[in-house]
């Protein structure tokens, strides 16, 4: 079993490929050519790469992380005035998800405050460090890739769980 996981945003979606036993085959970052790029350039960019990933690597299972439709107030000087440009960023990886993979009901949505449970980034990152040694935080300041492997961590032993991977 291999999954794609990914950790959605408009200037930085983290990524990991995991097999069933919850080990990183790969992980890294889709990125924008031009952070100054407008939105949906950015997000278009990013929606590109993942594609050829689900291309490349034909995973069982694509699991993209959903917005729970709120930003913490320390994001976006509170205003929460990212949340629609991320909301598009997380619509458009599931609809290239939803055309490229093989099988529909293979592309997994999970709520990211089901799987973070209210834990803060950095402790997220620094359990992510702990358990994987070949996790580097210094090349993840935002923690993007240690999100995608939180999740594909979470995915994987819930379906082990539900007797599904």
């Amino acid at each position: 079993m291999k999954a794609l996981v990914v950790d959605p945003g408009s200037l930085v979606t983290g990524y990991a490929v995991m097999n069933g036993k919850s080990e990183i085959l790969d992980a890294g970052k889709f990125l924008p050519n031009k952070t100054r790029d407008p939105n949906y350039l950015r997000i278009d960019t990013i929606c590109d790469q993942f594609e050829q990933e689900i291309i490349s690597i034909q995973p069982d299972y694509v699991v993209i992380e959903w917005t729970a439709g709120k930003i913490n107030k320390s994001r976006h000087k509170g205003g929460g005035s990212g949340i629609s440009i991320y909301g598009i960023a997380i619509g458009a990886l599931w609809r290239t998800a939803l055309h490229t993979h093989s099988d529909r009901e293979k592309v997994i949505i999970i709520a990211e405050n089901v799987w973070t449970k209210g834990i803060p980034k950095a402790k997220r990152m620094a359990n992510i460090g702990l358990i994987y040694p070949q996790y580097n935080p210094d090349l993840d300041t935002g923690g993007d890739v240690a999100d995608a492997i939180g999740l594909g961590r979470f995915f994987i032993l819930n379906m082990k769980l539900e007797g599904g991977v």
